[in-house]
Parts: structure tokens; sequence; C-alpha cells
């Protein structure tokens, strides 16, 4: 069932409505929490408030953080439900500002219910129905209902009717115990009268079932049975009235059944069987729900932490030291830990390896294997998958194994799908390389295999921006996000050209491409590169080396050194790297090493898509084997050129594939696809220290922060704001008093910030020297979320004012009283509404 976490606002009530509606509903139903919240506490009665705290599943939660814990608090729940009805009083501003929210989420609203007994059963209709509600309580489109359309207003109006003479009539049984055994017999006594159906005429026949099926004990649950099947869309027939002699053998059957089970479970089966066969509801193609107990499944003991929690799976425990692919999987867990989550890494193999499954722990992961009793991984997701609010998945057999077990234990939760390159593009780029037809054929079914596999998922993350133009072709642009995963580290002091010598390869040779590329390189470039320089020597680096890289040690000049456990010493002991490939997909991590320990790299085309390397400044990039020998030998040779490339080979990794950038890239990636809650990223951005702002000349964004008289407010606002700005050319100007900036010198000074203090007006003169044509102005305590300012840019309609409150939350306002106070003419602003005052004032 979908719904486990209901929202439920109160107004003010009477202390014995608030308790009898609540504790009917909590009686009722096994949600896993039932969370309430009121403008004023004392409006529900010390009674009834201590009543409900006594409760294990009812809790109050603190929204006094405003808008940002409203929000965190809604993204728990799975249904909001208003009750009473919106006036003036003190409960109307909350009640308007969660619907909102809920509405921004997609989270169905069930709104202007009455507290009093009927509350429960109408609430009964939304738990089963509220996925399917979804879209008509945010748009207000109709449902298809049998000749009419439901509106939501008829829908809540319906069940309400429908649920309200159910509790009532369970409200009565518990006030009345000997009601319903009453009720009982006086439904057998009427029934067993219709035994006489041969003696009897049809208008007596007639008489006695319509009496039958006023005494029936369920009717009330099957009128509301019939309601939740019209809010699907179903045709609902109600059940026919069955006689006593029909019913009396299959009830008969089914008692046998249960005594004779503990004696011979074949005869019990035998009897089991028999009944079956005469069930007359199944005779008569009538499937009735019975009562609303019997429908309503038990909830799973879902964790309020539901929404920090993720899980993550690759095809085994992640080997950062044999493939680059698996140190991003291991850099992408470290991240998630260090975010705040709690992740779950579940191999698809579920092979405990050491030393691999403790790197994990290390970091914070809980790790799933064969030894935790489960025989495939979809085993562990169909026991446990419900109490995880994301899945982030690595390659895509392991998305086609666990992808329907997911969407049936927990549809609702985000399935992020990670692909290390494009496995379709490298396949066909190959076949079109050797020309063989079979290649040609299983990349064809690589490609349909990818497609349906990114289709099915919520969101689709690329290494590579040279590979959206294949999948804009499959998904929509908004489910992909570029991630260029690499997790590369930059040494800070690397050797120098003196130091250094040969040439090496880099790479995995389970990995096709690698085991063709330098198979090329030894055929056609090191002949000539050996003989330009004979004490020069080639080293082939990495595991699982086949036997035709192996065969490549006799060739002269050329080592085959294998796996190596660590890299760092020994790259520091080369002079110049190789990427000789010639079919792949996705970015290259054997490049991105070599950059990052400051060696520069000879690559070809396929070696450098992605990855914004410059031919001449980053490396050298050539593809002809002539000419990829000279820059070889030229690299080999001239230091001048050696420390150039080298030296910005270094600063684009750390731009761009370092453990920083990747870790900033992830945060937008968790935003953009609504796994990364405010609450978690707000106590994440407090760890967070500013680097340096590069200086700009020419910005698309200016943006004017006020200074806190605390440093490590602003220090804690530039660091969010820095990673929202990812990619953007902008310039950040903070006003405030000499003290302030005194202040922030003294205790974190910041490269590359324009500040401006003193003088009448500081907001006005920040104002004034902005360059950009777009202004964004922030509050000192505003945490933006990463993709806050690229949402922003995002907008339609021209100039604007966006209003920041302290949490980053925006909402629209009105740009025409601002023009001649600010006189921007037709620049688009971004303002926060509390510094906007503070100019004002001044």
């Amino acid at each position: 069932m979908a719904v486990q976490r209901v929202v439920i606002v109160l107004p003010s009530f009477a202390e014995e409505d608030v308790e009898n509606a609540l504790l009917t509903f909590a009686r009722s139903f096994e949600v896993s929490d039932i969370l309430l919240l009121s403008s004023d506490e004392k409006a529900i009665g010390n009674k009834a408030l201590a009543a409900l705290k006594r409760l294990p599943r009812f809790r109050f939660p603190d929204i006094s953080g405003g808008d940002e814990a409203a929000a965190d608090l809604l993204r728990q729940g799975d249904l909001l439900v208003l009750t009473g009805h919106e006036g003036r009083n003190s409960a109307a501003g909350l009640r308007r500002a969660l619907t909102a929210r809920a509405l921004q989420l997609g989270l169905p609203v069930c709104a202007n219910l009455p507290m009093d007994s009927g509350l429960a059963a109408a609430l009964a209709g939304f738990l089963p129905a509220a996925d399917a509600l979804a879209p008509a309580v945010r748009t207000g489109a109709p449902r298809p209902k049998t000749g009419a359309a439901v509106r939501q207003d008829e829908v809540v109006a319906a069940l309400y009717k429908a649920g309200r003479d159910m509790a009532l009539r369970l409200q009565k049984d518990e006030r009345q115990p000997w009601r319903a055994p009453m009720r009982w017999l006086r439904y057998m006594s009427v029934s067993a009268l219709t035994l006489l159906t041969p003696w009897l005429s049809e208008k007596a026949r007639l008489r006695l079932q319509e009496r039958a099926g006023k005494l029936r004990p369920t009717r009330h649950a099957l009128a509301w049975e019939a309601m939740v099947n019209t809010l699907h869309g179903m045709s609902y027939e109600p059940a026919p009235f069955i006689p006593l002699s029909r019913k009396l053998p299959y009830k008969t059957l089914k008692t046998l059944s249960k005594i004779t089970a503990s004696i011979s479970p074949r005869r019990s089966e035998r009897f089991a069987r028999s009944a079956r066969k005469r069930n007359p509801a199944a005779a008569m193609g009538h499937n009735s729900l019975g009562s609303l107990f019997s429908y309503l499944q038990e909830f799973p003991d879902v964790p309020a932490n539901r929404h920090r929690r993720i899980l993550v799976s690759d095809y085994r425990l992640p080997r950062a030291d044999l493939s680059a692919g698996e140190r991003a999987t291991l850099g992408v867990v470290r991240d998630l830990c260090d975010f705040g989550f709690e992740v779950t890494f579940l191999p698809a193999d579920l092979q405990d390896v050491a030393p691999y499954r403790a790197e994990l722990e290390a970091l914070g992961a809980k790790v799933i294997t064969r030894a935790d009793g489960y025989d495939l991984a979809a085993d562990y997701i169909a026991e446990h998958g419900y109490r995880y609010g994301a899945y982030y998945l690595v390659r895509i057999d392991v998305v086609e194994a666990l992808l329907d077990t997911i969407r049936r234990i927990s549809p609702e939760a985000p399935v992020i799908f990670h692909a290390p390159d494009l496995y379709f593009l490298r396949e066909e780029r190959a076949a079109q390389l050797s020309g063989d037809p079979q290649e040609a054929k299983s990349a064809a079914e690589t490609r349909r295999r990818e497609t349906a596999v990114m289709k099915a998922v919520d969101h689709v993350l690329l290494v590579s921006p040279a590979e959206v133009p294949h999948v804009e072709q499959i998904i929509d642009r908004k489910k992909i996000t570029v991630f260029p995963a690499l997790y590369s580290e930059v040494v800070e002091n690397p050797a120098g050209f003196p130091g250094r010598r040969h040439f090496f390869f880099l790479g995995g040779f389970g990995h096709p491409p690698n085991v063709h590329g330098v198979k090329w390189f030894v055929a056609n470039v090191w002949p000539l590169v050996h003989r330009a320089l004979p004490d020069a020597e080639f080293h082939i680096i990495g595991a699982e080396a086949t036997a035709e890289v192996l065969a490549l040690g006799g060739t002269p000049g050329v080592k085959v050194i294998g796996y190596v456990a660590d890299l760092d010493p020994l790259l520091q002991s080369y002079r110049v790297s190789t990427a000789s490939l010639l079919f792949g997909a996705g970015i290259k991590g054997k490049v991105s090493m070599a950059m990052g320990a400051g060696i520069p790299n000879v690559l070809t085309g396929i070696a450098a898509e992605g990855m914004g390397i410059i031919d001449g400044v980053h490396a050298l990039v050539r593809d002809d084997p002539a000419e990829f020998a000279a820059a070889c030998v030229r690299l080999y040779q001239d230091e001048a050129l050696w420390v150039s490339v080298a030296k910005a080979g270094a600063e684009l990794v750390d731009d761009s594939f370092g453990d920083r950038a990747n870790r900033i890239s992830a945060l937008h990636l968790l935003d953009r696809t609504g796994v990364l809650p405010q609450s978690l990223y707000a106590g994440f951005a407090e760890e967070l220290a500013p680097r340096a702002f590069r200086p700009e000349e020419a910005p698309d964004l200016s943006v004017v922060l006020a200074a806190h008289h605390r440093p490590s407010v602003t220090k804690r606002a530039l660091a969010a704001l820095q990673i929202a700005l990812k990619g953007r050319q902008a310039e950040v100007i903070v006003t405030g008093s000499s003290a302030d900036e005194a202040a922030f010198q003294a205790e974190s000074p910041v490269a590359g910030l324009h500040w401006q203090t003193g003088g009448a007006d500081p907001f006005g003169l920040a104002l004034a020297r902005a360059k950009a044509g777009s202004l964004l102005l922030l509050a000192p305590e505003t945490i933006l979320m990463p993709g806050a300012v690229a949402r922003l840019f995002e907008k339609e309609g021209g100039p604007g004012v966006t209003v920041f409150d302290d949490h980053g939350i925006a909402v629209m306002s009105d740009v025409s009283a601002l023009a001649d106070r600010l006189a921007v003419g037709d620049r688009r602003l971004f303002v926060d509404q509390a510094l906007l005052q503070k100019g004002l004032r001044s």
C-alpha cells in the first residue's frame, strides 16, 4: 500500500472531537506514523493532547524552523490531511503554506474533512487511493467514473458518507459488544429462511433477500469498497445474495481444512481444494473484499528517516584499485555518507571479498552479502526495499536485475541509473572499426537493453557530455544529468621533468578498448618512438592482463608490469602517459589519474572525448600513428612544453574530476532528482569552507551578499553559493561594515571576493558596481540548495524578482515597485527580501 505516513493538520476543535476522531483512526489502521500539526496545541486540550502523545505512532513534529522544516516534513509524508474548514483563525496561514508546499512536492491533499467519527473512514478511502488521486488533487482534473466524472469534492463527500456509516457501526460495536453477535444471529436466521426457497413465493423470497442484505454485517464496508473501486476507475457490482444452501458446504469444508491441518496436511489440502471449488462468490465471478479490515493490509515498519536512506548497488563490491569506474562508485558512496545519508551497499553478485567490504564499512556504509542469508540481491530488496527513500544503481545489468523488485516493493522511491559509459555506443564504435556483423548485431541488442533501462528509471546519470546527444534521442533531457565521476586525486607537489623517465599505458584489461588500444600502440606507434628514443621504455600497467597483452612484453623496449596495488609512487617516476584508444565511450580514468599525478598525456580523440581537453594545452591529441609517435617524442624531450601541459592538466582535473569537483556534481545530481533533503544539506553546509572565487571579466551573474556579524555564518553562505554557482561565470560582492570585513578576513579570508563597505548606502553602491545583466541578492543566513541558481536561470518570462527567505526557499514577487529605487533597467533580479528591505532603509 502506498500511504505509510499521514500528516494531519488540526485547527481548533473541541477536546472530545479531536480525541475520539484520532483514536478511532489510530485503532483502525496500521500506518507507520501519524504526524499532527497545529498552530496552537493549547486548542487541542490538555487531556486529548496527553492521550495522543501516549500512543506510539502519534508524533508532534516541530515546524518552528519555517518553510524548510515544513517542506522536509512533507517529504516524509504520503498524504496531507486538512481537517475543518479554512477560516480567519490562527491555523489558516499554516494550512495555506502547507498546501502550497504539498502541491509543489506532488503530495496528495485531502482537504476540509470534518473532525468527527467519520474522519477515520474517509481517510481509509484515501489510503489505498492516494496514488490514483494525486493527479486529480494536484491539477483539479476529473477522474473517470461509470457514466460521470469524479471531482475531488465529490470524492471526499462520497468517501466521507460511506466511511461515516462504517465508523459509527464500529463505534457502536465497541461500546456495546453484544451488538455484533446479535447482528450475526439475526442475519443467519433470515438467511436460514432462504433454505425454504422452493416453498416461497417470488415476492417473499425477494423480501427475505432484501432483509438479509440490510442485516449483513459487512454491508457498510462493502459500500466503502464500492467507492474505492470507483475512485480507481474500476466498475463495481455489489456482491450478489448467496443462499445459505450454497454457503454451508463452502464454510464446512474450510473448517475441516483448518481442523485437519495439524493432523494430516495432505487431507487438509484436499478439503481446501474442495472448498475453493465450491466458493459461491468465486463461482459468481465476484471477489468481494469482505470487510475493511480484511482489505487493509498491514504496513511494514517504515523508518521515520527513510528519506535519508539510500541503497547503492554495483555488479560487485567496488575495487578502486582495479578500475576507474569502481573507484567512482566508491567515491559516490563516500560522498553520500559524508552528506549524512544512511547508505547500504548491495553488490549484485553478493560476494564478500576482502578488503573491499572493509573499505565500504570504514566509510560508514552497511554492506549486504550472501553471508546475510540472501541468494539473490533482489531477495534483499523484496524483504527490506521499503526502508529506502532512493536507489542508486550502477550499470545496466544491475538495473535489469533489481528494477522490477524495486518498483513492486517501493514504487515511489526514485531510481537513479549511473552509466559508467554508454555500452551501446562503445560497442557500435567497435563494430564500425572491425566491420564484424556479429559485433554490430550484439551492439544493436545492447542498445535495445540500454534504451529500455533508461526509459524505465527516474533519472539517468552520464559521465560525459559527449554522450548526451545520443541519449536525448531516447529520453527527455530533463531526465539526464552529466556527472563526470572519476574522483581523481591531484598531487600537490609532483616530481619534476628531470627525474622522470619512460612511457606507460594504464588500464584494466578486462575492458576490451584497453586491450585493443595497447596492441595498436605497440604495433603502430612504438616502433617509431623507440627508433627516436632507444633508451626509453614503454610500460603496460593494469590488472587482468590477457594473453594478448602479456605477449606484448616480447617486443623490444616493452615491459608488462601488470597489477600494482599502490600506483602513487610508481606514477611519480614516469614522464609521459599514453592513452591510445580507438573506440570506447564515457570519460577516461587513466587520463585524469595521470593528469592528477602531474604527468602530461598523448591521447587519441576517443581518449580525450568529453573531458574538455584542449589540444596543446591540457594534452597532445593525435589519431594518426606517425603523428601520435611524433607527439610522444616531442613531449618526452621538450621540458617547457612538458611543464606547461602537466600544469594545465592538473588544473583541469582539480576543476572537473577531483574529489571536490565530483562532490559538487553529486550534490547537484541529488538536488535535481529530489533526493537531497533540505535539512540534511543545511547540516552538511555547516562544515563547508569556501575556496577562492575566480575573478571574472565578463560575468553573467552578479551576486550581492550581506555580511553577517559572525564570520562563520557568512562563510557558510559563501560555501553553499559556490556550490550553486557550479559552471557559471559570476562575481560576488559582499556588503557590510568595515568591522564585518575585518572580522571575516581575520578568521577565514577568501580570495576573489569584492567587499563593499562604508558609505551611506553600501547596498546601493554594490548594485552600482555590479557588472552582470542578472543580479542575485542574498541575506547572510541564506543557504542556497545546489541547483538553486540553475533553476533561477531556467525560469521563463524575462525580468522578475525572486524573493528568498533565509532557508533558500524562493517565491515570485512584483518588480514594478523596485524599478525606480534600484535603477537596473531590464536586468533580471533575484532578490532576497530581507536584504532588499535593509537596502531600502539605508
